[in-house]
Parts: structure tokens; sequence; C-alpha cells
């Protein structure tokens, strides 16, 4: 799973002490402020030393710039949209729409969304948005023929579609 960008927060003290604890802190890590930051790793400790200063075995030792990632809890405990919706999109949000609904955590239901609303997702409230049916396509029976194929063959497929076989696979023609 990718992280979320603005979840990752400056490493503290807590974080060692978690760390510590016997707890697993996902950590990044890097030298300088102009360094992009590296892959995620474990925080395993700190060290009181003038320079690298934060500590992780996978990454390699020690670094001067340590962040965790601190999903909040609203985020982690999404509320489940039911069957026949799905939740709106954060980071970036996805903006509501006149007739999705605001999950409400005081009382744990759903409430649809009606003309006037302010535009825009408010900050920890979760959405979510009917999800329309598909419509069925009909089927049609196909015959198939078993037949060796060559480099250059074309089959017109039932629906229009041609497959063209070349020397490493084929490829579909309108």
């Amino acid at each position: 799973m990718s992280k979320i960008e603005a979840f990752w927060q400056p490493a503290t003290a807590d974080d060692v002490a978690r760390v510590m604890a016997g707890e697993t802190v996902e950590a990044r890590f890097r030298d300088s402020e102009t360094q992009s930051w590296g892959d995620c790793y474990t925080l395993t400790g700190w060290v009181n030393e003038l320079r690298h200063q934060w500590r992780s075995a996978e990454a390699g030792g020690r670094w001067n710039f340590c962040q965790v990632y601190r999903e909040p809890s609203w985020y982690a405990n999404k509320p489940d949209p039911g069957p026949g919706w799905r939740l709106l999109k954060k980071f970036p949000d996805e903006d509501p729409q006149l007739g999705d609904s605001v999950f409400c955590t005081g009382s744990e239901i759903w409430l649809e969304l009606e003309a006037g609303f302010d535009p825009g997702q408010r900050h920890g409230l979760w959405y979510r948005r009917r999800i329309e049916p598909v419509e069925p396509v009909e089927s049609k029976p196909v015959l198939i023929r078993r037949r060796v194929v060559e480099i250059g063959d074309e089959i017109k497929l039932p629906n229009g579609r041609v497959l063209v076989f070349n020397g490493e696979g084929f490829e579909v023609k309108q």
C-alpha cells in the first residue's frame, strides 16, 4: 500500500519510546533537507551525537532527519459505506455531489447531502456515493473452431474486433 504524504511527520522522542517498548515504527530517513526521502524502513533508535542521530539498521545506519508514518484514527477507522455504495476518495479529495451522503460519527448514521450543502469535503469526515449498476451485456454464443494459428493470421470476433497474430502474441484492431 502506498503511503499518504500528509501523514508523514517529524520523528520525536515519543517515537523512540514506542520503539523501546517493542512497537514497530515505520520511518523514512535522509541526511540533508535538500535530499529526497528514502524508502520506508523501521526506526530502531536515536543516538545523542552531533550528526546522524536517527538510527535504522535496515536503512544503513544513522541519519540526520527522520519522519514517521502516523495515520490518524479518523482515516484508519473508515466507516463501511454499505452495499451499493463507495467511499469518496481522499488526498486529493473527491468533491461531494448532491445525493451523496456524509457519515455522522456521533450517531454513526449516513445523512444525504441536500441542496445548499457546503462544497468540498470537511476534514475528518467520510462521504459516500451510490455505485451505478452495470447494465448486463447480452452474450451471444461463440462458435470456436480449433485451428493452427500462424503469424499474420487475422480472426474476426463476434464483437467486430479483429485479432492479428504476430510473432510476439497478438494485437486487437477495431
